[in-house]
């Protein structure tokens, strides 16, 4: 069965005002509807509903047992700010989400995008860095890293990356 965002929105929101559930029950309710709001790009309702899931449950760390941990919703708050072009914003999300979880790729990956929108290459790449350090077949990082090696005119280290890339997932093709 497909993900049907409009079905989770009234799910959720079913859920939200029955005033009958526990605070992580709510904290789950509300991440959900704010990633079927970000599925659909309304990045700015997703915010509201990650910060709710934020302050219901600020420090769910991994290997806490609930589904959803806090840097997950950090992570996906970042990426929403990230798409409204709030870089500043969106790093401190993607800052808070690796503190929780210093392991995840991701993360990484996520907080370089910003850092390349916001025209902060040798940072991207810093976080390129990290992401492939941890998981070394993670294609897109290598792919990103070229293209951020490229911006600051490394040619040949992009064609390096770009190569990797390619070896690890053929649908990923230089620019």
């Amino acid at each position: 069965m497909a993900f049907e965002p409009d079905t989770a929105i009234a799910g959720c929101t079913a859920i939200i005002q029955s005033d009958k559930e526990t605070p992580d029950h709510l904290a789950a309710a509300y991440f959900n509807r704010g990633l079927a709001y970000y599925n659909q790009r309304r990045y700015d309702v997703a915010i509201d509903d990650f910060d709710q899931a934020i302050q219901l449950r600020p420090n769910v760390a991994p290997g806490s047992g609930q589904a959803v941990t806090s840097a997950v919703t950090f992570d996906y708050r970042g990426n929403a700010y990230r798409h409204e072009g709030q870089y500043d914003r969106a790093i401190a999300d993607f800052d808070q989400a690796l503190r929780l979880n210093p392991d995840a790729a991701e993360a990484f990956d996520d907080r370089r995008v910003a850092y390349f929108g916001g025209s902060q290459y040798d940072r991207a790449i810093q976080d390129y860095d990290r992401a492939i350090g941890l998981a070394s077949n993670f294609a897109l990082a290598f792919y990103n890293r070229g293209m951020a090696l490229r911006a600051l005119g490394q040619q040949d280290r992009a064609a390096v990356d770009f190569a990797q890339a390619r070896q690890l997932d053929r649908s990923l093709q230089p620019p």
